[in-house]
């Protein structure tokens, strides 16, 4: 008996010994599998992120050709408007064509300040007319507060500050 429990030691031994082999080989297999799996997906996390960072390079690139083409066209659009502004200064040596030209500014210039003076009389007129009508007396202080106020300083400072400008540019454009 004892010699039967021996053969069956010997031969769950011997085929325990033929399968640790295996078992070390299947282990490693395994592993290699797992390796190469892990290996895939850090390529796949590389190209993901080589991918991302080539995508985020030509968001870049697109958005510094958009800011360049609207940095180009601001400067067509200025130097399109210097080139009429020039064609607009330009004499066409038809005098009264030119005459008229330049006095277009100074003419309504003036119609604008005889219009703000015939609406200034009648806002005189007004308050003296009301001060008969109320039997009070319109003194010079009370006229001169209605005539001349904040808004009507800064129309004249405007259109004073306008010409001499206007002026001290014509002479430095003329040299």
């Amino acid at each position: 008996m004892i010699s039967a429990i021996m053969t069956l030691i010997g031969a769950f031994g011997g085929g325990a010994l033929r399968l640790i082999p295996e078992m070390i080989s299947a282990w490693t297999t395994r592993q290699q599998k797992d390796d190469a799996v892990r290996l895939a997906e850090l390529h796949l996390e590389t190209v993901r992120a080589e991918l991302a960072n080539r995508l985020d390079i030509a968001k870049l690139g697109a958005a510094n050709i958009e800011a360049e083409g609207r940095a180009a066209l601001d400067r067509a659009k200025a130097e399109a408007m210097v080139i009429a502004q020039q064609g607009q200064a330009q004499l066409s040596g038809v005098k009264w064509a030119d005459a008229l030209t330049l006095s277009v500014r100074p003419v309504t210039t003036y119609l604008m300040l005889l219009l703000y003076i015939a609406f200034k009389l009648i806002v005189i007129r007004d308050a003296v007319l009301q001060a008969e009508s109320t039997a009070t007396t319109a003194t010079v202080t009370s006229l001169v507060s209605i005539v001349w106020n904040e808004d009507d300083a800064a129309i004249f400072a405007g259109v004073i500050t306008f010409w001499f400008a206007d002026s001290v540019l014509g002479r430095r454009s003329r040299r």
